[in-house]
């Protein structure tokens, strides 16, 4: 097993590699917890590489970590891997449960800005079709905003371009006023990634996702 712990600022970033017994988990979880203390850190980000996924609390002692951390904790999850991120998940409901802030996120960039609680801020564009003309030509995600709400976060992949399918909105008439967009190589698990954000902070999905999903 390869443990790396490095401060960043207002968290630490943990790298943990080649993990394969539920002893090892064990090891691991402590040292965490160890080093948060002596650097009086509550935010943790670990970033789970290579690994066997662990479903099974009692095997690794994750009841006894949890009793050991303040509700202040957060703790950010992130995977290399489907297998791994599955773990990560059920993971993130058990601390849940115990009103422990554990998240597993898709992709690092996310777990960072929830760690930081400082989410970027979102450059929105007027939704008409001089403006338009201007979106990327390259796939990715984009959200339509009505005024101030956040009404549909969308994907653009397998040939279709960011301003294509803004275009496509545009002329469904989309009852939109801005757009704002961001460049992925991976649209769909972003979205998906967007979607699980917008239901923990809101428990809803916005408005046209959730009546798509109806």
């Amino acid at each position: 097993m390869q443990l790396r712990i490095v401060p960043e600022t207002g968290y630490l970033r943990v790298e943990l590699q080649h993990r394969e017994t539920a002893e090892e988990m064990r090891e691991a979880i402590w040292t965490i917890l160890g080093e948060c203390r002596r650097q009086a850190v509550s935010s943790v980000l670990i970033f789970t590489r290579a690994s066997r996924p662990l479903f099974k609390l009692q095997e690794f002692g994750l009841s006894g970590f949890l009793d050991e951390m303040s509700p202040a904790c957060k703790v950010a999850l992130v995977a290399d891997n489907a297998d791994l991120r599955a773990s990560d998940e059920y993971i993130a409901t058990m601390a849940q449960q115990r009103n422990i802030d554990v998240r597993a996120f898709v992709a690092e960039p996310a777990a960072v800005r929830w760690l930081r609680s400082a989410p970027e801020p979102v450059r929105r564009y007027s939704f008409n079709r001089i403006v338009l003309a201007g979106a990327p030509a390259e796939p990715g995600v984009y959200a339509l905003w009505q005024g101030e709400e956040l009404i549909y976060y969308g994907r653009a992949y397998n040939g279709a371009t960011i301003r294509s399918r803004l275009l496509d909105h545009y002329e469904s008439r989309a009852h939109a006023t801005h757009y704002s967009w961001e460049i992925t190589a991976e649209p769909a698990a972003r979205e998906r990634e967007l979607l699980r954000e917008y239901q923990e902070a809101y428990g809803r999905l916005p408005r046209l996702n959730a009546a798509d999903a109806a």
